[in-house]
């Protein structure tokens, strides 16, 4: 139970006008009154569920990182891959030409 008296009072002691004091006095009484005031449970209730909505939004996050990472590697994996098709390709140009070279010598040398 809330001494509306006692509180009147410590506001008028600690510099406000009665008005003021009766005025707050009056809030915090129909405050307690419908119980409208926050209490432990209700406030991890809140936090709890602002942890979730946090959560949520980082793991949705964290999902559209990984996609662009998953891309990137892909990006690169093709990237490779053609490197390796090209190289393939001019080392097979490569070995060619030095066979034909070698026929063309032994045919000019015999």
């Amino acid at each position: 139970m809330l001494d509306t008296l006692k509180v009147a009072r410590s506001l008028t002691d600690a510099d406000f006008t009665p008005a003021q004091a009766d005025a707050i006095t009056e809030a915090v009484r129909e405050a307690a009154d419908r119980d409208d005031y926050v209490t432990n449970a209700g406030l991890d209730e809140r936090l709890a569920a602002q942890d979730a909505r946090f959560n949520a939004r980082l793991d949705a996050q964290d999902a559209r990182i990984e996609d662009r990472f998953a891309a990137q590697d892909a990006r690169q994996a093709a990237a490779i891959a053609t490197l390796e098709t090209r190289l393939a390709w001019r080392f097979t140009a490569a070995l060619l030409a030095q066979a034909a070279l070698i026929v063309a010598l032994l045919r000019l040398l015999g």
